[in-house]
């Protein structure tokens, strides 16, 4: 999988999850604390978000950070981009936006 690939993998995510939940872009974007113009390019797949706006995203969305990320086990093929030594590190990054998420949604 190319970076592109994940960037419209997870841009068409978040749009079919904003969609599910009748969300429009502007409302979405204003939840998380981004302008709509740059949720807009999230949702093209011309950008990634950052990973404090991953964790909102999944905060509002009501789903777990690696329902974003493709993978039949939603661990596995995110990491196929990166070379070998950051493949732990990207995992425990996962975990811990998985953990913020959580966070997050006993504070909400």
């Amino acid at each position: 999988m190319t970076e592109q690939e994940l960037k419209t993998f997870f841009g068409h995510t978040i749009a079919k999850l904003r969609m599910q939940k009748s969300m429009k872009q502007e409302e979405l974007a204003q939840q998380i604390g981004c302008t709509s113009r740059h949720m807009s390019s999230i949702e093209r797949g011309e950008k990634m978000p950052r990973p404090y706006l991953i964790v909102e995203l999944a905060r509002v969305l009501e789903v777990p950070v690696r329902n974003f990320f493709p993978g039949d086990d939603k661990d596995q093929s995110i990491f196929e981009l990166l070379p070998w030594p950051y493949q732990e590190t990207a995992r425990i990054m996962i975990r811990r936006l998985e953990l913020l998420s959580c966070d997050n949604r006993r504070k909400h």
